[in-house]
């Protein structure tokens, strides 16, 4: 497992507001090794140099670009960037000029997106759709009609699971475009969803949603597990980690940390001071981002905060990105000023 600098534990070692600013808040980042991509509700996208701290270019034009906020974004394998959203439309931006081709198949808000390593992507859409695309080629695979507006993906191989704002969780074989299972365990919309690790294969499927309820499939026999109603606010993040635990975090600023080998009892909780709207694990540490701006980072063997952060200073930090190397964290947030800090 590679070592984390001593940094990560004790707080960053520099920290610089990167310029010039969105006008709205940050929805969404994307990160590819030292480049990183931020998205707005001001309708553009900029790509910065996590290295050198600064500002690459302005993805938005008069001609090319959003007419309403970007709310997800992807690195393609030959850096060039993908941005959905609300207004519907998928933007393939050139590597060098501010030009892109438009994508119109959705016709509701795009939700999620991702892209793998053949360039292949995924989107999901308030339109009630999932559509894969193949962007050689510029035009769509299969499209997957589901029930309710979706919400978010996972995917992995020809597995894609997405989730609905009506409390579904639905399970697609893109090879066939045929949804095989549907499972009904939350009353509210589907905010995450995350393969959980173990013994090193993805056996399990969990998700947390606006109900607060957490829900856990065994993917060898789509049996649900687990569903449980851990949060009195909204759950907005799950993840798995390499020791066996489930990870959920929510607006009501609760940690859980639950062991997935002993019948998902909980570890240990933690409790922030304000609502918890993003986080990434990072091997023993869960990095979160509040509703009052700050980050905090807990150690998830103590149920310590090693340290908190201000990272907002006009409200929430609605998204996080983490480089390769984990020596820069990249926060969004309300203000529209990306934070970059080093480790």
């Amino acid at each position: 497992m590679e070592v984390l600098p001593n940094s990560w534990h004790t707080g960053p070692i520099a920290d610089k507001d990167l310029k010039p600013v969105h006008d709205r808040p940050i929805q969404t980042i994307a990160i590819r090794n030292d480049l990183a991509v931020t998205g707005a509700a001001d309708h553009s996208l900029r790509v910065w140099d996590l290295a050198k701290g600064s500002h690459v270019r302005h993805l938005y034009n008069k001609n090319f670009g959003h007419k309403e906020w970007v709310t997800c974004c992807s690195f393609l394998q030959d850096q060039r960037i993908i941005s959905g959203g609300m207004d519907g439309i998928l933007c393939l931006w050139d590597r060098k000029a501010v030009r892109c081709d438009n994508l119109t198949e959705h016709t509701g808000s795009i939700s999620a997106l991702m892209v793998d390593n053949n360039n292949i992507a995924i989107s999901a859409s308030y339109d009630k759709s999932l559509i894969v695309w193949d962007l050689h080629r510029l035009r769509p695979l299969i499209n997957l009609p589901s029930t309710a507006p979706v919400t978010c993906f996972v995917w992995n191989n020809s597995l894609v699971v997405s989730g609905e704002r009506d409390g579904k969780v639905l399970f697609w074989d893109i090879n066939t475009g045929k949804n095989f299972y549907t499972m009904g365990c939350h009353s509210g919309a589907i905010h995450k969803l995350c393969f959980s690790v173990d013994g090193g294969t993805n056996n399990f499927l969990a998700s947390c949603g606006k109900d607060g309820k957490v829900s856990v499939c065994d993917l060898r026999d789509n049996n649900c597990v687990f569903n449980q109603q851990l949060h009195r606010g909204a759950a907005n993040f799950v993840a798995g980690t390499l020791s066996n635990t489930l990870i959920t975090a929510s607006a009501d600023g609760v940690i859980h940390v639950l062991d997935m080998y002993m019948g998902f009892q909980e570890r240990l909780s933690m409790k922030a001071n304000s609502p918890i709207l993003c986080g990434e694990v990072l091997q023993n540490l869960f990095v979160a981002g509040c509703g009052d701006g700050n980050l905090i980072v807990y150690n998830l063997d103590s149920g310590e905060a090693c340290f908190g952060f201000g990272a907002d200073n006009t409200g929430g930090v609605n998204c996080i990105g983490i480089s390769p190397n984990k020596r820069k964290l990249l926060t969004g947030g309300d203000s529209g000023i990306p934070l970059l800090l080093s480790f």
